[in-house]
């Protein structure tokens, strides 16, 4: 990271395992922020469209994955779900 940034001289901080701990939190608190905020928004969508039925599909990420059951995807389901929709 050192030799793609514009500056030529930084500062360069090592965090100690507690300040990692930290970081990682922040980070993984920020990605469940983002993901909420894009369900609702995407979710919004779909029922200002007026569409009754609603078709999802399943997105794998590897080979005889099944992390569908963790995934946006199944979140938005749920609340078009109880909105009445048809899913």
């Amino acid at each position: 990271m050192k030799n793609s940034a514009i500056k030529k001289y930084m500062q360069i901080f090592i965090p100690n395992c507690t300040e990692m701990e930290s970081i990682k939190f922040f980070v993984n608190l920020y990605l469940v922020l983002c993901l909420s905020y894009f369900n609702g928004f995407i979710t919004t969508h779909i029922l200002y469209k007026m569409t009754n039925t609603v078709g999802v599909y399943r997105l794998s990420m590897k080979t005889n994955s099944d992390n569908f059951c963790h995934g946006s995807s199944q979140t938005i389901m749920k609340i078009l779900l109880e909105k009445e929709s048809v899913v």
